[in-house]
């Protein structure tokens, strides 16, 4: 497994750690390469038995940020001549997965969870650019020089690893689309899954709420990475219109990342902070669904999005979600049957059917009892099969180097 310049907290990463650990339950012996590496801050539970290897020797930080194919070369540079397949996730390390894979000729498998957003997404740049230029003077010209040697050093090599690759996978029907439009390729769509052992209804309810002394005042909860095309700003929005009519609600935000400052100020400029409860994930630990089982609604009005791995699980949890319309949840929910799809720049909207779900008994029940039986239509087990028939296929056909597609692989649909 190759993955980026570090291992985060985030969804990518449940993602990475959760598949190895099923390959490794089918007989697959998996090593992780990263360039940097934090086992104590990154999913301590998930990782047990596995092996992340950390390359070494890197001292200037700021060239390696702003220069991916170096990135990726540094990690390619480390993988030893050991290995029957590459699988790479996200960007660089598909870029790395090239390396390795024309220096060892075997096969290299993308994971692509979703094409680098700065290189081929106008709108992101534009998000980007807007948050660079809330910084300091010199951190604004830094990341702002950082973005244009990143488009024009970086490109290019992109475009070829993802049509060198044996296969490219995507998360969700949106996402392929997205790649066929970008890259020219027919991606295999492989759904995520979700823990229903873990999240299932049954937990409780009361634990969060009196930490936090939230009682049974309404509680809406949103876990997210904190960036900028999670668009957390129109969630805010929206509560703020939600205490209009629900003053004694919460707005609950679990996440960390660099857009937390802009949120903690715009929810002062909207005097709803006293309303707001803003959580680092690593408070939330393993125990997240403690966390679901605590809130009337679930909301999530990120543009762009890939999956949706936490909107899974509150489905898992017979949670009410208020989801974006933009992104591959409209694979997973059925509006008004599963969950409610919404305009995610309209905080009126969003707004509206928060306050219906979370006054509305009959619905958020109902709503609930579907989103539990979509969501457990899917598994891990299942994303482990499919990537296990995969990467036979792949060592089965490296002599003679084909490549495969989503409609030459249709058992993985199964």
């Amino acid at each position: 497994m190759l993955h980026r310049l570090t291992i985060g907290r985030g969804g990518a990463e449940r993602l990475l750690f959760t598949l190895s650990q099923g390959l490794r339950h089918l007989g697959y012996v998996v090593d992780i390469y990263v360039l940097m590496d934090s086992p104590s801050h990154c999913y301590p539970e998930l990782r047990d038995g596995l092996k992340v290897i950390a390359t070494k020797g890197i001292s200037f930080r700021q060239i390696f940020a702003a220069t991916p194919a170096i990135q990726a070369l540094e990690i390619a540079n480390e993988v030893k001549d050991n290995y029957d397949i590459i699988h790479a996730h996200n960007f660089p390390s598909n870029i790395a997965a090239t390396f390795v894979a024309s220096k060892l000729g075997i096969p290299f498998i993308w994971q692509c969870n979703e094409p680098h957003r700065i290189l081929h997404d106008r709108a992101e740049r534009r998000r980007y650019i807007k948050r660079a230029t809330t910084e300091s003077i010199s951190n604004c010209i830094m990341q702002l020089g950082a973005l244009q040697v990143l488009r024009f050093s970086t490109k290019a090599l992109d475009l070829i690893a993802a049509n060198r690759a044996f296969a490219v996978t995507a998360l969700s029907n949106y996402e392929a689309e997205m790649l066929r439009g970008i890259y020219n390729i027919k991606p295999i769509v492989i759904h995520p899954g979700a823990d229903s052992v873990k999240f299932c209804k049954d937990a409780d309810r009361r634990n969060v709420r009196e930490k936090f002394g939230i009682g049974d005042a309404p509680l809406i909860l949103t876990v997210s990475r904190l960036w900028p095309a999670k668009n957390l700003e129109t969630s805010l929005r929206a509560f703020r219109l939600v205490l209009q009519a629900l003053p004694s609600a919460y707005y609950m935000i679990v996440g960390d990342g660099p857009c937390k400052w802009n949120l903690l100020e715009l929810s002062k400029r909207l005097r709803i902070d006293q309303r707001c409860i803003f959580l680092d994930d690593l408070d939330v630990g393993d125990r997240a669904d403690l966390f679901y089982a605590a809130c009337d609604a679930y909301l999530f009005t990120a543009i762009g999005e890939p999956w949706g791995l936490t909107v899974l699980e509150a489905m898992q949890m017979a949670k009410p979600v208020v989801a974006s319309t933009d992104g591959g949840l409209t694979d997973l929910i059925q509006d008004h049957r599963s969950g409610i799809l919404v305009n995610p720049l309209a905080p009126h909207e969003i707004a509206h059917h928060l306050i219906d779900v979370m006054t509305n008994s009959a619905l958020a029940s109902s709503l609930g009892t579907a989103a539990t039986a979509t969501a457990s239509q899917y598994s891990w087990k299942r994303m482990v099969h499919a990537y296990d028939i995969l990467y036979q296929e792949a060592i089965s056909r490296k002599m003679r180097k084909t490549r495969i597609s989503g409609a030459g692989l249709k058992t993985l649909r199964k």
